[in-house]
């Protein structure tokens, strides 16, 4: 697929020209990239603490196994295995309190709050406390970290590509008119403007965003609506159809292209998903089950059954629409919807014929089709 046959789109505007960067831009997103080098280099300060921490209690147990007699190699791995996620989980706990939302700043200050509590004092009651603090600030505290690495790992990737930008000095304009149904103004235009390498926002709608804004940008396939289409004769207007015109059309060789992309992109994700969900909640049961009859944690058949049936409840419907997705691949089908009013004949939304999915909506591609994973 060559780029002659594929066109650019962003926030549903089509990309018109690129322009250089002003003085103003520059000088404001400068000043946002010391920001965020600024706040990496707390992050990384808080993390390399922790992973020292974590380093020298280990080292520290490691020393005292190896003048025991008899010392287990595997229990060894293991118990240092166990330490490492003890202080990930407080890392990670410590992460959300220092640069978290409100909400997990409290659960997380809260867990933190009840693991020194429960350790200063005794009784059943702390037991109880230190059990639900143990849960939220280890496996979530865990959880937390992986995502904040994830986020670390992006954001330094941002960083990077904005410097690349603002070395280049040029900005991608997009813009497009859409009806508004006024007589007096017809038409309301909209722009965005944005950095090609990074997507960050300059200005929408000719206002500069007052946070740091990263927006989607697609290309696609060639074709939409515009493109030949014939009376849709085998399709009976649904209820509340009755007012528009269906036709259809064949999808062009670079929209199939992109439709096998697209099927392939979310089967990618729902595999991801399911197996997320399949071991926390095989986990899950297995902890509870030993919580309750006082035994080790363990893989048993009822926990893996729980796990499967759980995935196939969640996610069996979207297998079923990725089924109808390949159909609609197939086929190369679409069905093309217009409204009988002639004012408003040349305003149409494309919809897959097999799985119903919105192809294009008044001649910008879907949000399905622009969905993109984070950069």
């Amino acid at each position: 697929m060559t780029i002659s046959q594929l066109s650019r789109w962003c926030m549903g505007l089509m990309f018109v020209e690129t322009r250089s960067i002003t003085p103003d831009e520059l000088d404001r997103c400068a000043s946002e990239v010391n920001k965020i080098e600024l706040r990496l280099k707390r992050q990384g300060w808080l993390f390399g603490g922790f992973a020292a921490i974590g380093l020298l209690v280990s080292l520290q147990f490691v020393l005292e196994v190896s003048r025991a007699k008899g010392a287990d190699l595997l229990l060894t791995l293991f118990s240092i295995a166990a330490i490492c996620l003890v202080v990930g989980g407080i890392a990670g706990s410590a992460g959300e309190v220092v640069s978290g939302s409100r909400i997990r700043r409290i659960l997380f200050a809260s867990a933190l709050a009840g693991l020194g509590i429960s350790l200063s004092f005794d009784g059943a009651w702390t037991e109880v406390l230190g059990g639900c603090s143990v849960v939220v600030a280890l496996i979530g505290g865990n959880a937390m970290l992986l995502r904040q690495m994830q986020e670390r790992w992006y954001t330094r990737r941002l960083v990077r590509s904005l410097r690349l930008d603002l070395l280049d000095g040029l900005v991608w304009h997009f813009e497009r008119e859409f009806p508004t149904g006024d007589e007096k103004s017809p038409l309301a235009r909209h722009t965005a403007d944005i950095l090609p390498g990074s997507r960050i926002a300059l200005s929408i709608d000719d206002k500069a965003p007052e946070d740091l804004r990263i927006l989607n940008v697609t290309e696609v396939g060639a074709g939409g609506t515009g493109s030949m289409d014939a009376p849709l004769d085998a399709f009976e207007p649904g209820a509340g159809l009755e007012s528009f015109n269906l036709r259809q059309r064949q999808l062009t060789l670079e929209e199939k292209s992109e439709l096998a992309r697209l099927l392939r992109r979310d089967l990618k994700g729902l595999l991801a998903r399911g197996l997320i969900t399949f071991w926390a909640v095989t986990a899950f049961v297995s902890g509870m089950d030993a919580f309750v009859n006082k035994h080790p944690g363990e893989l048993t058949a009822n926990s893996a059954l729980a796990g499967a049936l759980v995935v196939i409840g969640l996610l069996g419907r979207h297998v079923v629409l990725l089924r109808r997705i390949r159909t609609d691949l197939h086929d190369g089908l679409v069905v093309v919807i217009r409204s009988k009013d002639p004012a408003l004949e040349e305003i149409a939304v494309e919809r897959l014929a097999r799985s119903g999915i919105a192809w294009s909506e008044f001649g910008a591609p879907s949000p399905w089709r622009t969905k993109q994973r984070p950069r």
